[in-house]
């Protein structure tokens, strides 16, 4: 069943697992979009662009970065406070820099699953190896 827009949502964002994607020069919300240009074909970043950007056409599209700093071994950007999911809905944690980043729905890519939260209650939830797709 393809996956379709239930409201007119304006932000959703992607943690966890995909944030590693990015690397310590990105910024701490870099759009889907830009992350899925830098990606082979068939790569998870641009399935999921592909495939959530069909699904939420009027939607911003953002991948909060988890990076390490390579001289620090330390994450660029901080944790996000509590649960990630939790700590977004409820804008938790964000760096100042996007204190008015609100999302409508986030998608929390973990290690074995992934989940879909709107309006700060979780939707969905799928198995997957994220850990394979990304090492």
């Amino acid at each position: 069943k393809a996956l379709q827009s239930t409201g007119p949502y304006k932000q959703l964002v992607l943690i966890n697992s995909i944030g590693y994607s990015l690397t310590p020069d990105d910024p701490v919300i870099v759009t889907l979009k830009d992350l899925a240009s830098r990606e082979p074909d068939g790569a998870a970043a641009r399935r999921f662009y592909d495939v959530l950007k069909e699904a939420f056409p009027e939607a911003s599209l953002s991948v909060y970065n988890r990076s390490k700093d390579p001289s620090t071994k330390y994450y660029k950007f901080p944790q996000l406070i509590n649960d990630f999911s939790v700590a977004l809905t409820k804008g938790s944690g964000l760096p100042e820099s996007v204190a008015d980043f609100q999302p409508d729905v986030i998608v929390d890519w973990g290690g074995s699953s992934y989940k879909v939260f709107v309006g700060g209650k979780r939707v969905g939830t799928e198995v997957m190896d994220a850990n394979e797709l990304l090492c």
